[in-house]
Parts: C-alpha cells; sequence; structure tokens
C-alpha cells in the first residue's frame, strides 16, 4: 500500500517493474509519481515535479514514462519522456499538433494521436528516436484517443470514420464509416490474444499455430453503440441507447447502455439480446477486457463481484 503525494490526473501505467501515476498539485503543477510493483515503496527519484503541464494521459514502456505536454518557454514539444529509474527527464518530440486522449504503448513503442488526425508511433526507448516509425494521416479533426491492442491501433475522427491501424506499421486494416462523428471519447477493445490455426502456404503441410489478438472494437456516437469485427472491421451490432462495452468471455459480450441497463449478447446467435439486468444502484462498472468477472461499485465504497463458474 502506498499513498499518493497529491491528487491523481490520470490512470496510472506500469513499465519497468513500476507504477507510474500522473498527479497535480493544488497550486496547478504536473508530477510524476512513482511506485515499486512488487513492494508499493516510492522510487528513489520519485515524486518529480514536471516543468511542464501535461496534456493528456500518460503512457509507459522500457523503464521509461511518456507525457503529452502542452509545452514551455523555449519548449514547444508535444510529448516529452522520464526515466523511471533516475527520475531526469529525458528526450521530447515536437508534433505536428496537440495530442488528444494520451499517449498509449503498443509493439515497442508510444502511439498517438493529434488534434489534426496524425496519428504517431515513437519508438519507446531511453534515447531520442532519429525517426518516427511511422506516422498515419486520418481523414478528419480528432479529439479522442486511441485503443490499443499488441496488433492494432482503433481510432476515430470528425469525419465519422473509424480506422484499425497495423500498430506496427501504421498500415491501415480497415476502415468504416459511423453514422456521427467519433467525439470526444475514444473508442474501445475487448478481445484476448488465441493461438490460431492459419496455413502453412508449403504444400502437404499442416497448418501452424501462431499467437493472433481477437477481439471486438466498440465506438459509441450521437446515434447509439456500434460493434465491429476487430480483424474485419465487419459491423456485429448497434445498441441505440448508447452506453459502453463492460465484457467480452467466450460466446458472451455485455453492454451497459446511459441508463445503466445491462445487456446479456450471445455471439453465436448474432448477437441477439438474451437477458437484461438493471445497474443504476451501482456508481462505476469497469470495463473487463480479460476474464469473465464482473465488479460494480458503490459511491458508498460497496463492491459486488460476479464470477463465472
Amino acid at each position: 500500500v502506498g499513498s499518493l503525494r497529491h491528487r491523481l490526473a490520470k490512470p496510472p501505467v506500469e513499465s519497468g517493474g513500476s507504477y507510474a501515476f500522473l498527479t497535480k498539485d493544488l497550486g496547478g503543477a504536473y508530477w510524476i509519481e512513482s511506485f515499486n510493483a512488487r513492494s508499493g515503496t516510492p522510487g528513489d527519484r520519485f515524486p518529480r515535479r514536471l516543468p511542464f503541464a501535461a496534456a493528456s494521459g500518460i503512457a509507459a514502456e522500457g523503464g521509461m514514462v511518456f507525457v503529452p505536454s502542452l509545452g514551455r518557454p523555449g519548449n514547444n514539444k508535444t510529448i516529452e519522456s522520464v526515466n523511471l529509474i533516475s527520475g531526469r527527464l529525458g528526450w521530447g518530440y515536437k508534433g505536428t499538433s496537440l495530442i488528444v486522449g494520451g499517449a498509449q504503448s503498443g509493439s515497442g513503442n508510444v502511439i498517438f494521436a493529434g488534434s489534426d488526425g496524425m496519428v504517431t508511433a515513437l519508438e519507446a526507448g531511453s534515447t531520442a528516436p532519429s525517426a518516427e516509425a511511422w506516422t498515419a494521416k486520418l481523414a478528419g479533426y480528432m479529439d479522442a484517443g486511441l485503443a490499443v491492442t499488441p496488433k492494432h491501433v482503433v481510432a476515430g475522427t470528425h469525419d465519422a470514420l473509424l480506422y484499425c491501424l497495423d500498430s506496427a506499421s501504421g498500415d491501415v486494416n480497415w476502415m468504416v464509416g459511423l453514422d456521427h462523428p467519433l467525439r470526444q471519447r475514444a473508442p474501445w477493445v475487448l478481445g484476448r490474444t488465441e493461438t490460431v490455426s492459419r496455413p502453412s502456404q508449403i504444400e502437404g503441410a499442416a497448418p501452424i499455430q501462431v499467437q493472433e489478438f481477437t477481439g471486438i472494437a466498440f465506438a459509441r456516437t450521437q446515434g447509439g453503440l456500434h460493434a465491429f469485427d476487430l480483424g474485419s472491421g465487419k459491423s456485429l451490432f448497434t445498441q441505440k441507447s448508447g452506453g459502453r462495452p463492460v465484457l467480452v468471455n467466450g460466446k458472451w459480450v455485455l453492454t451497459v447502455d446511459r441508463n445503466q441497463q445491462l445487456y446479456l449478447r450471445d455471439k453465436n446467435d448474432g448477437y441477439k439480446v438474451k437477458g437484461e439486468m438493471s445497474l443504476r444502484m451501482f456508481d462505476l462498472i469497469p470495463t473487463n477486457r480479460t476474464d469473465g468477472a464482473l465488479f460494480a461499485v458503490t459511491s458508498d465504497g460497496g463492491v459486488v463481484g460476479v464470477l463465472p463458474k
């Protein structure tokens, strides 16, 4: 158990055996605080006061934490790094616009989107990269962040387009049109890495087993919550009452609408709703990306857990 010195500003991240937190003091200054992931011991060089204002959420990779920046006098970098071992400021990068929705880590890179629709991946090391790992210019203004998996980057724009990019190359895997622009709320991706069979490309040879991340991409617009197959971009269902996904487990997909009504959808039956339950008594229903457990929390600290059999 550890205690933050200042108020938490954005969700924490983990890298190199440490948890890193972006916090903000009463005077408006931003700090990086760090704790050992095993013991909870504060980092030797932390808390570290940042000499700039943070623009959005942080990412961590390879013992470094990356902070989107609003800049400072004489330094107009849009993202800067902090070493989680030494606490020292590392290298900075000047992008083409303000970073929106925070930075993410994937495929050994730190990945972020600019308000001008430019998605950028930088090698997430302790030394400044000589060039971008890749960039992708999307059509339209952006004010929502990204959803990143080990293989995918999902992004939406004000031009009512949802993109799925390859996280290693930035190539467009698929692009679909939405009914309304995607504004302020980042997409979600729920799924997992699975072992699947693929043809070996050698005549007469047995199929080979490969690791592949599979799942569902979700985007919420003014017209509702839209679900797409992560691999192909095929539309799976639309929930007109909005809301968000809660979990994907086996054949079941759970979503909740804006009125806290929970829907149990059957993947094997065209994602038809097979059951409903009101969750209005709960104040927080965390998204569950990995297993079938569902937890809900009340404002007075009560926690209810539903575990799969």
